[in-house]
């Protein structure tokens, strides 16, 4: 995804700069622990325990809600779940 958007932002008009402050961080439960996978760091990051059931709910948004308010006039935010139909 990052390298699509690479290519597309690089084909226009845009203008790449040095110093790159969007990009994407993914959040999974594994093993009952909350992981932010984020490429722009050294490994998966730990947040915690977690669940499917709290993972998106309860545990990845505490996570996300901390992020936002660390830059709160920032309108460049985004959140996509990806998941599988419930039974």
């Amino acid at each position: 995804m990052a390298r699509a958007h690479s290519l597309a932002a690089s084909a226009g008009d845009t203008e790449i700069g040095d110093i790159v402050e969007e990009h994407y961080v993914c959040f999974t439960a594994l093993n009952r622990t909350l992981y932010e996978l984020d490429g722009m760091k050294g490994g998966p990051i730990k947040h915690g325990p977690s669940s499917p059931e709290s993972l998106l709910q309860q545990d990845a948004v505490n996570v996300i809600k901390t992020m936002m308010q660390r830059i709160p006039d920032s309108v460049n935010f985004n959140v996509m779940v990806l998941s599988r139909k419930l039974k």
